[in-house]
């Protein structure tokens, strides 16, 4: 998806078993990326990361039980300016 979809703007990944491997391929693909759901799922920090690299446009990002901590989540608000 990542390498053959490059305008992607929503993703909904949650509840699934996506890896952070998937994840970082996203992120350096889906510069368009706006909305992307991964609760529930087993992703952590690497992935969150390379989405606040990769993803200027981001706007929303759900993460609720996953093993993401606050560290990748502040880098997200300070690359994403679109998030609300």
């Amino acid at each position: 998806v990542a390498q053959g979809c490059p305008q992607l703007q929503r993703l909904d990944a949650g509840r699934t078993e996506v890896t952070d491997k998937s994840i970082k391929a996203v992120a350096g693909n889906c510069a368009q990326l706006q909305h992307l759901n991964l609760g529930h799922t087993k992703v952590e920090d690497a992935s969150i990361t390379a989405v606040a690299q990769g993803c200027p446009q981001l706007q929303y990002l759900a993460v609720c039980k996953t093993g993401v901590t606050d560290a990748s989540i502040e880098l997200v608000t300070q690359r994403c300016h679109q998030l609300q």
